[in-house]
Protein backbone atom coordinates (compact mmCIF):
# COMPACT_ATOMS: atom_id res chain seq x y z
CA UNK A 1 0.00 0.00 0.00
CA UNK A 2 1.56 3.15 -0.76
CA UNK A 3 1.55 6.33 1.58
CA UNK A 4 -0.52 9.22 0.29
CA UNK A 5 0.55 13.03 0.39
CA UNK A 6 -0.60 16.44 0.13
CA UNK A 7 1.12 19.47 -1.43
CA UNK A 8 2.79 21.98 0.65
CA UNK A 9 3.83 25.34 -0.47
CA UNK A 10 6.60 28.07 1.03
CA UNK A 11 8.76 30.02 -0.67
CA UNK A 12 11.21 27.75 -2.18
CA UNK A 13 8.34 26.40 -3.62
CA UNK A 14 5.83 22.88 -3.16
CA UNK A 15 7.19 20.20 -1.42
CA UNK A 16 5.10 16.54 -0.58
CA UNK A 17 4.20 16.45 2.67
CA UNK A 18 2.93 12.96 4.11
CA UNK A 19 -0.96 12.94 4.22
CA UNK A 20 -1.37 12.54 8.19
CA UNK A 21 1.95 14.37 9.02
CA UNK A 22 0.79 17.05 11.38
CA UNK A 23 3.34 19.70 10.26
CA UNK A 24 4.23 21.69 6.92
CA UNK A 25 6.83 22.69 3.89
CA UNK A 26 9.37 23.49 6.30
CA UNK A 27 9.38 20.88 8.70
CA UNK A 28 9.25 17.99 5.63
CA UNK A 29 12.65 20.11 4.60
CA UNK A 30 14.27 19.74 7.99
CA UNK A 31 12.87 15.73 7.72
CA UNK A 32 14.18 15.13 4.31
CA UNK A 33 18.07 17.24 5.26
CA UNK A 34 18.50 15.88 8.22
CA UNK A 35 17.23 12.13 8.75
CA UNK A 36 18.57 12.04 12.25
CA UNK A 37 15.63 9.72 13.78
CA UNK A 38 12.34 8.24 13.36
CA UNK A 39 11.82 8.73 16.62
CA UNK A 40 7.40 9.41 17.93
CA UNK A 41 6.43 11.94 20.11
CA UNK A 42 5.68 10.05 23.60
CA UNK A 43 2.45 9.99 25.65
CA UNK A 44 3.72 12.02 28.65
CA UNK A 45 4.89 14.93 25.68
CA UNK A 46 1.63 14.32 24.07
CA UNK A 47 -0.39 14.89 27.42
CA UNK A 48 1.76 18.34 27.96
CA UNK A 49 0.42 19.45 25.46
CA UNK A 50 -2.74 18.83 26.51
CA UNK A 51 -1.92 20.32 30.06
CA UNK A 52 -1.18 23.63 27.70
CA UNK A 53 -4.50 23.62 25.94
CA UNK A 54 -6.16 23.17 29.15
CA UNK A 55 -4.12 26.77 30.79
CA UNK A 56 -5.10 28.10 27.66
CA UNK A 57 -8.60 27.62 27.87
CA UNK A 58 -8.58 28.44 31.90
CA UNK A 59 -7.58 32.00 30.76
CA UNK A 60 -9.86 32.19 27.51
CA UNK A 61 -7.04 31.37 25.19
CA UNK A 62 -7.72 29.39 22.41
CA UNK A 63 -4.51 27.17 21.40
CA UNK A 64 -4.21 25.24 18.37
CA UNK A 65 -0.93 24.17 16.47
CA UNK A 66 0.14 24.43 13.29
CA UNK A 67 3.98 24.56 11.38
CA UNK A 68 4.64 28.59 10.94
CA UNK A 69 6.93 27.74 8.25
CA UNK A 70 10.68 29.18 8.31
CA UNK A 71 13.45 26.77 9.52
CA UNK A 72 14.01 27.52 13.14
CA UNK A 73 15.37 25.44 16.00
CA UNK A 74 11.64 24.55 17.22
CA UNK A 75 10.71 23.45 13.16
CA UNK A 76 14.17 21.37 12.99
CA UNK A 77 14.34 19.85 16.78
CA UNK A 78 11.07 18.64 16.72
CA UNK A 79 11.87 17.05 13.09
CA UNK A 80 14.77 15.18 15.04
CA UNK A 81 11.56 13.41 17.18
CA UNK A 82 13.03 16.05 20.05
CA UNK A 83 9.46 17.03 22.08
CA UNK A 84 9.76 21.19 22.11
CA UNK A 85 6.84 23.45 23.16
CA UNK A 86 8.00 26.66 20.89
CA UNK A 87 5.39 28.13 20.14
CA UNK A 88 4.01 29.57 22.95
CA UNK A 89 5.56 33.00 22.10
CA UNK A 90 4.09 35.84 20.97
CA UNK A 91 1.84 35.71 18.04
CA UNK A 92 1.99 37.70 14.87
CA UNK A 93 2.40 36.85 10.87
CA UNK A 94 5.24 36.60 8.14
CA UNK A 95 7.34 34.90 10.24
CA UNK A 96 11.03 35.09 9.19
CA UNK A 97 10.07 37.47 6.42
CA UNK A 98 11.03 41.35 5.73
CA UNK A 99 7.74 41.45 6.65
CA UNK A 100 7.42 39.81 9.72
CA UNK A 101 5.20 42.12 12.53
CA UNK A 102 4.24 41.07 16.23
CA UNK A 103 0.79 41.43 18.12
CA UNK A 104 1.88 43.73 21.14
CA UNK A 105 -0.79 42.20 22.70
CA UNK A 106 0.01 38.91 22.61
CA UNK A 107 3.12 39.57 25.37
CA UNK A 108 0.55 39.37 27.71
CA UNK A 109 -1.43 36.56 26.95
CA UNK A 110 1.62 34.04 26.38
CA UNK A 111 3.12 35.36 29.54
CA UNK A 112 -0.15 34.49 31.64
CA UNK A 113 0.22 30.78 29.37
CA UNK A 114 4.02 30.17 30.22
CA UNK A 115 3.53 31.17 33.81
CA UNK A 116 0.28 29.02 34.26
CA UNK A 117 1.60 26.18 32.52
CA UNK A 118 4.84 25.80 34.50
CA UNK A 119 2.79 26.67 37.77
CA UNK A 120 0.68 23.79 37.03
CA UNK A 121 3.66 21.39 36.15
CA UNK A 122 5.40 22.37 39.37
CA UNK A 123 2.92 22.26 41.42
CA UNK A 124 2.56 18.28 40.23
CA UNK A 125 -0.38 18.70 38.13
CA UNK A 126 -0.91 15.14 36.83
CA UNK A 127 0.04 15.45 32.74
Amino acid sequence: MSESFRIEHDTMGPVRVPANALYGAQTQRAVENFPISKMRFGRAFLKSLGLVKRSGADLGQQIGWRDTGGVCDGNNIAACGVPVVDTMGARGGAIHSSDEFLIVGSLVERAQLSALTILRLANGEDL
